[in-house]
């Protein structure tokens, strides 16, 4: 029998026919109508769970019926997101898509939290629900914009991060201790329970940027109204620009990104746009895609954890600063979220490869306590001490920018999760080595301009580095040894960073002559820093600085 697919929201949990149900998936904005059935096939078989639609309306009705069948098709539920130019629409919605199984909610336009703003959004939320009861509706909202009677409102919680001053700084720090993020921003206990979900990581263009005249070269981008780039802030033609990610966050920090989000407690993460992952390499952002599959597999592992496990405030102490831990409780298990902080000049991700790494943890009870790292490309059982204070002493092993240790009485679930990792194994190889294999290419590509051109370091030596590691990593791929393909290639990644951070390194020691917001941000990226040295070259003064 086929499922109902009903969704239904439990406190802070989302559950789709009685499991647990983590949304993590990106938008579609610009994907033609053509291949619009590819693209969420691809998004599923990656192992997301959800895709945020094209803003609907009547004039898109054609087209959000073929959203819902290629979703239907593929087994991946569809966040509704409504058209913020028409007002008034709740009922529309409702009327049309409610019978479709995919459907998973309901996304309004925001709104300004004033109190016409609020009645503006509870009359679209009524007229939905006088259609549709068992669907939630939401709308996003940042920081500065929550008060009790919009969140009162709302049936999920969909926060945006606030933008920090920095690209590096901009991970949706939520909360300074483990712990709901909408409890931790509005301080007021009288708030109801409700899922997380954070609808914002970029992984495109950012305003500020766009406003200094980054893309001004672009004649697609230079020639379109600037109505249209009200309506939908990171337009660009995505088929034609020719360096179309060199802005958004690399791969690493989009990890980090989601790790701070799973630690705050966050039900879902919905990432912008799927267009801007996606595409032929170079510049395609098919690395963040790759990444962002694999986080995918990472969270399927423990959906229960992240779906419906609730933060615990259990003393912990890893260490290192650099070391950021998060308890999560599931039932009587205990799950450690492991990741690194303190990025190195805010710019970029530097080594962030811990080879030791000693956690402290006081556990309550007296159960006989056993821990395994989960991580791909295989589970590890680690031994667990107590000491004489109680607390529960380990060695996390290995640590690449995240983690997760499972700290547990019983073996149950850990070989569970240690059958997944197998299962999933060969998928995740072959987008971590596709995932080498882009970054590779735009290595070459930067380090050819800045070596032509006489700038910069000479990294050559750790471009072979990366080569072999590239190397190594596909024959193992193709000899069927998943485990051993996965840790090259992680490894040639590890080796890529080192490349980009001598480089940023070298670009932030160059002096800039005046103050040129612009060759800032040119700077700030390291696939711009062949135009930030072409630019300083003809600075007044600049032969002078470079002498001195």
């Amino acid at each position: 029998m086929e499922a109902s697919r009903r969704i239904l929201v439990d406190r802070s949990a989302i559950r789709l026919d009685g499991r647990p149900f983590f949304t993590y998936g990106p938008h579609l904005l610009l994907t033609p109508p053509e291949k619009l059935k590819a693209a969420i096939g691809e998004i599923a078989a990656a192992g997301f769970t959800t895709v945020v639609s094209p803003p609907c309306s009547p004039g898109s009705l054609h087209l959000m019926n073929i959203v819902f069948d290629a979703a239907d098709e593929a087994g991946i539920m569809v966040v509704l997101m409504g058209d913020p130019r028409l007002p008034e629409h709740g009922r529309y919605l409702a009327d049309q898509f409610c019978h479709r199984k995919s459907l998973n909610s309901y996304m309004l336009s925001p709104r300004e939290i004033t109190r016409e703003g609020l009645a503006d959004f509870q009359r679209e939320r009524d007229n939905i629900v006088a259609s549709d009861l068992f669907h939630p509706v939401s709308a996003p909202c940042n920081a500065s914009q929550i008060d009790a009677a919009w969140l009162r409102s709302q049936d999920v919680y969909t926060i945006i991060p606030e933008e920090m001053p920095t690209r590096a700084a901009s991970a949706p720090r939520f909360c300074q201790q483990p712990g709901p993020a909408v409890r931790a921003l509005t301080r007021d206990e009288n708030i109801p329970q409700r899922p997380v979900i954070v609808p914002g990581l970029r992984v495109s263009i950012s305003d500020t940027e766009r406003a200094a005249g980054m893309f001004a070269d672009d004649p697609w981008v230079s020639r379109l109204s600037p109505r249209a780039l009200d309506w939908f802030p990171f337009l660009a033609n995505f088929s034609t620009m020719p360096r179309k990610d060199l802005l958004g966050p690399d791969p690493e920090m989009l990890r980090l990104q989601v790790y701070d989000a799973l630690a705050s407690g966050a039900r879902g993460v919905l990432l912008d746009f799927f267009e801007a992952m996606s595409g032929p390499t170079p510049y395609s952002g098919r690395d963040r895609f790759c990444e962002a599959a694999i986080l995918a597999q990472e969270i399927g592992l423990l959906n229960d954890f992240f779906a419906e496990g609730r933060a615990e405030p259990v003393l912990i102490e890893t260490g290192h600063p650099r070391l950021d831990a998060s308890v999560i409780r599931h039932g009587l298990d205990y799950l450690i979220v492991l990741r690194m902080n303190g990025y190195e000049e805010d710019y970029f991700v530097d080594e962030a490869y811990m080879h030791r790494t000693g956690i402290d943890i006081m556990l309550a009870g007296d159960n006989a306590w056993k821990a395994w790292r989960l991580d791909f490309p295989a589970a590890e059982a680690l031994e667990i001490q107590r000491d004489r204070a109680g607390a529960a002493r380990f060695l996390a092993g290995a640590l690449e920018l995240t983690g997760l240790v499972l700290i547990s009485a019983g073996t149950q679930r850990a070989q569970e999760c240690a059958e997944a990792i197998q299962k999933r194994l060969p998928l995740v190889a072959r987008m971590v080595v596709e995932q080498l294999e882009v970054r590779f290419a735009k290595l070459l590509l930067i380090e050819g301009e800045l070596s032509a051109a006489r700038f910069g370091l000479n990294n050559e030596e750790r471009m072979r580095t990366v080569q072999k590691s590239m190397d190594t990593a596909r024959e193992l791929l193709r000899g069927g040894d998943f485990a051993g393909a996965y840790t090259k290639a992680r490894q040639g990644l590890r080796f890529s960073r080192q490349i980009v951070k001598y480089q940023m390194a070298k670009a932030l020691a160059t002096p800039i002559t005046g103050s040129s917001q612009r060759r800032s941000l040119l700077r700030g990226s390291y696939y711009t820093l062949p135009q930030f040295y072409r630019e300083g070259a003809s600075e007044p003064g600049a032969a002078f600085m470079d002498l001195t």
